[in-house]
């Protein structure tokens, strides 16, 4: 019982809400690559469409629950668009 405590309580330490904005964050800024990297076209309105269709999900979903408060946090994120 108390190895199981250990290992629970060394897995939540991992989980912090800066990591988790890192990974979003990185998820997002590979998207975006791919996005250019695949369309040859430079329309506005397609790299828009393409944008809000692959990579804004990735920044909105449940961000009301995991909502930065940290100005570094929303940087982080605001660089991505």
């Amino acid at each position: 019982m108390m190895a199981l405590t250990m290992i629970t309580n060394q897995c939540f330490d991992k989980l912090t809400l800066e990591a988790h904005i890192d990974n979003i964050g990185q998820k997002a800024a590979r998207r975006r690559y791919l996005i250019f990297k695949s369309f040859l076209c430079r329309s506005t309105e397609l790299l828009v469409r393409a944008f809000t269709t692959y990579v804004r999900p990735l920044l909105e979903d449940n961000s009301e629950v995991w909502s930065p408060h940290m100005l570094k946090n929303i940087r982080q994120l605001e660089e991505i668009d």
